[in-house]
C-alpha cells in the first residue's frame, strides 16, 4: 500500500513532498499581488504621461464661439450671392469665408482633443480603482 507510517488513527503521515506548505503558498501569492501592483503602477504612470502630452499638444480654441462662426459665414454667403460684386471683392469674400470655415474646423478640433482628454482621464481613474483594489488584497 502506502510506505508512509501510519498515525494510529487510519491516516497515513505525510511526506515532505505530500506536505502543502502555507508559507510558500503564501509568499507566491504576495509575490503574484507585488508584481500585479508593478503593472498596474506602470500603466497609470504611462497613462499620465500621455496625458501631459495630451495638454502640452492642446490645439487654441478661437476667441468667438462656434455660433457666432457660423452666423457670420452665413452673413459673408448672403453678401456674396445677394449682390454683384467685383471678382476680387468675391474672392476677398471667398477667402474671409474659407478663414472662419478653420476657424470652426478648428473649434471641432478643440472638442475632439477634449474628448481624448476625458477618455485619458477615465482609463486613469480606472487603472487607479484597479491599483486601489490589487493593494487591498495585498
Amino acid at each position: 500500500m502506502n510506505s508512509s507510517p501510519d498515525l494510529g488513527i487510519g491516516l497515513p503521515t505525510p511526506t515532505p513532498t505530500d506536505t502543502f506548505d502555507l508559507g510558500n503558498k503564501l509568499t507566491q501569492r504576495l509575490q503574484d499581488h507585488i508584481a500585479d501592483r508593478a503593472r498596474t503602477q506602470h500603466r497609470i504612470d504611462l497613462a499620465t504621461t500621455q496625458l501631459q502630452n495630451l495638454f502640452k499638444s492642446a490645439p487654441k480654441r478661437p476667441r468667438d464661439s462656434k455660433i457666432a462662426l457660423r452666423e457670420k459665414v452665413r452673413k459673408l454667403e448672403r453678401d456674396r450671392t445677394s449682390r454683384s460684386l467685383p471678382l476680387s471683392q468675391e474672392k476677398a469674400l471667398i477667402r474671409q469665408i474659407d478663414g472662419v470655415q478653420k476657424q470652426i474646423r478648428m473649434h471641432d478640433d478643440v472638442e475632439r482633443h477634449q474628448e481624448l482628454i476625458r477618455r485619458k482621464k477615465a482609463e486613469i481613474e480606472s487603472v487607479k480603482d484597479a491599483l486601489r483594489t490589487t493593494n487591498a488584497n495585498i
